[in-house]
This record gives structure tokens, sequence and C-alpha cells, in this order.
């Protein structure tokens, strides 16, 4: 998972960083690691898409809420938090959907209850698609989602309340699995990483439960994505 911290104050990057570090390391989470911005230009700039980004409302010369009013337009699923000394923005805040406000000096306890309600969110999280051939909508929790692939031009979505053929094309769901559990080993496949039961250099393997009977999938891994992969892989054995 990916932490980006956006504040002037380099002591107070280093502070929140170490305080993240603790809450990840004692509830036995994926690895996380940070990238860190100064100001409100250079989150802007960034070509890096953090899952959680805090950030201050005071960045020298350009507001805070403004530069995330900015990143929510092009993340839609970015987790934010609000960090700052001056309790008057708490209004600004909601305006970019912040998810937390937390006031300085950052409140340990606080924080860590953030960060157990954005995990809580997520796994609760729901999505809305439509069937290619009833036309009904179906709605199904995020976890529930196994894999996702193209086949034979069709977006068919495996679950465990079955399998789904969507009106939703491929890339609408890429966006709507923009969770840190999903990953995309292949060009035409999204997996949900809390169902592999195994891997390869070339294939992982899903195991699941649907319909009270046990089922397994194997999905390939592309070369190209590989390296990314394996590090993903990585975090999901450590986090179990």
């Amino acid at each position: 998972m990916l932490i980006g911290i956006c504040d002037d104050d380099k002591l107070f990057r280093d502070h929140l960083k170490q305080m993240v570090e603790a809450y990840f390391l004692k509830n036995e989470k994926e690895d996380v690691s940070f990238c860190f911005f100064e100001s409100g230009e250079a989150l802007l700039a960034s070509e890096q898409t953090p899952d959680i980004l805090f950030l201050d409302v005071v960045l020298g010369t350009q507001n805070g809420i403004m530069a995330g009013a900015v990143l929510k337009e092009r993340n839609p699923g970015l987790i934010t938090f609000i960090t700052t000394s001056y309790s008057e923005y708490l209004d600004d805040a909601f305006h970019i959907q912040a998810f937390r406000f937390l006031t300085k000096p950052i409140d340990p306890n606080r924080l860590y209850r953030g960060l157990d309600d954005v995990f809580l969110f997520w796994n609760n999280k729901k999505v809305t698609f439509y069937e290619v051939g009833t036309g009904e909508a179906v709605v199904l929790p995020l976890r529930d989602i196994v894999c996702v692939e193209i086949m034979r031009r069709k977006v068919r979505l495996t679950g465990t309340q079955g399998v789904y053929f969507t009106r939703e094309p491929f890339n609408w769901w890429k966006e709507k699995l923009n969770a840190f559990t999903f990953i995309q080993p292949h060009a035409s496949y999204i997996v949900n990483m809390d169902y592999m039961s195994g891997f390869s250099r070339r294939k992982i393997t899903l195991e699941y439960t649907a319909g009270g009977k046990p089922c397994t999938l194997t999905v390939p891994i592309s070369s190209r994505r590989e390296a990314t992969v394996k590090q993903q892989i990585f975090y999901i054995m450590e986090r179990k």
C-alpha cells in the first residue's frame, strides 16, 4: 500500500510516517511504502497515486484543500486524511469528502482508529453492475469478487455468489476495483489477492467457495507484469 504525506514540515512528515508504520506493524497488515510532498504543486505534479493521503491544509502558496479537490477528481477512490492545526478548515474538508480530520499534534489513538475505519470501509464497500443477459442490477461487496476477466470480448466476473457477464467494460472495472487487494497480473485479468492460495512464475492460483462448494481458478501472469505481481504477492503473504 502506498501512503502519501503532503506537508511542508519535514519533522511532521517523518513523525507521521513513524506512527503509520507502527500501526501497520502492530496489526500485521501488508507492507507499506511512502511518498512525500512539500507542497500542493509537487503533489499535483507527481505521477504517483497513493491509496491513502495525509494532506495539510496550509501549504505555503497553495491551499491544500484545493490540491485535494483536484486529486479527488483524478482518483475518486482516494482516501484523504486532512491534517492541520486550524480547526476552522473543517467545513472545507467535507468538500473533498475527506475521510477524517486530524488536528495537530496528531493523537496516535485517533489516527489508528481512523486507519481501522479505512480497512473496515474497504472490506464493506460494494459495487453495482448490470448483467448482460437479464439487464438486472447486481450489487456485490468488493470482498466477494474473486476475478474479473475479458472472455471472448465479454467481461466475466467470478465471485463467491456466482459467475456474471457484465455490461460494464473492462476499463470500468479497473477504475472500480481500485482497493489495494486487487491487482492486474495480465492485461485481461483483475484478481482479488485475498483469494490467492499459490503462485508460480507464470500463474496465480485462487481458491474460493461458491454455492457451498470449493472452487479453484488459475490466472496467468504476463511477463511484462511479473516483477510488479511478485512484489504484490509478497505483500499478501506477509499480511497473512
